[in-house]
C-alpha cells in the first residue's frame, strides 16, 4: 500500500478472544495424529492441492487424519478426489461447525492447515495458536505477518511439494503449545488490540 499509494500505512491486526480459544483443561491420549483445514469450500482455498499433498505424504499411515470443516461448491469434487485416491479412512469431510464446535475441533486436533491461494488475513490461524495448535499455511498473505517463526509452525510456498514437505516436517516436529500461546496472547489478543487502535486514534487527534 505504501509503494501504491506513496503514503506511509500502519498494520493492525485482526483480533482473538483468548478468553475463549484456550487449550483443553487436560489433554487426553489421542489414537491419531490430526491435521485439520477450516474453511469453506472455494477453489480460492485450494483443499484440491491440500488433499494431494496429504496423499503423496500420509497416504499409507492410517494413524495420521485429516479433518475438512465446511462446506461449498467445491464440496462434491473434493470427496470425488479423495474417493478416487482411496484415502476415505484418512480425510473426513465434517461439514460446517459452529463457534463452539470449533473450539472442540481445535482443543482435540494436533495441526491446522491453511492451503490457501490468497488470505487478507487469516483469523483461523491466529484461533488455533490461541488454543496452542502449532500451524501450517501457504504463503497466501496474511500468514507471513501471523507465524513470525518456526516455532509457530511452517510457512510454505502455494505449491503441492512445499506443503507436502511443511505438512510433514510439521508432523516430525516437537512444538511448545505454551509459547505458541504465550505469543498469539502478546500479539493478537483484544488487551493488545484494543491498545494499539486507541493509541492510534490519539495520535489521529493529536495531529
Amino acid at each position: 500500500l505504501t509503494a501504491l499509494f506513496s503514503s506511509p500505512f500502519t498494520y493492525l491486526p485482526n483480533l482473538v478472544d483468548t478468553t475463549f480459544f484456550k487449550p483443553p483443561k487436560t489433554n487426553e491420549k489421542r489414537d491419531y495424529f490430526t491435521f485439520v483445514n477450516i474453511a469453506s469450500m472455494k477453489k480460492n482455498k485450494n483443499q484440491e492441492m491440500l488433499i494431494n499433498a496429504f496423499y503423496s505424504t500420509f497416504g499409507n499411515e492410517s494413524c495420521i487424519k485429516l479433518l475438512v470443516i465446511g462446506e461449498g461448491p467445491e464440496l462434491n469434487n473434493l470427496k470425488s478426489l479423495v474417493k478416487s485416491k482411496g484415502i476415505n479412512n484418512n480425510i473426513t469431510f465434517c461439514g460446517a461447525k459452529d463457534r463452539n464446535e470449533i473450539l472442540g475441533i481445535l482443543q482435540k486436533t494436533n495441526r491446522l492447515v491453511v492451503s490457501s491461494h490468497y488470505e487478507t488475513f487469516g483469523i483461523v490461524l491466529i484461533e488455533a495458536m490461541s488454543c496452542g495448535v502449532p500451524v501450517v499455511s501457504t504463503q497466501c498473505g496474511g500468514s507471513e505477518s501471523i507465524i513470525r517463526d518456526d516455532r509457530l509452525g511452517e510457512l510454505c510456498e502455494i505449491d503441492q511439494e512445499a506443503l507436502a514437505r511443511g505438512l510433514r516436517n510439521s508432523y516430525e516436529k516437537l512444538y511448545d503449545s505454551r509459547y505458541i500461546r504465550r505469543f498469539v496472547i502478546k500479539e493478537f489478543s483484544a488487551d493488545k488490540i484494543s491498545l494499539e487502535l486507541v493509541n492510534h486514534y490519539k495520535e489521529i487527534l493529536q495531529n
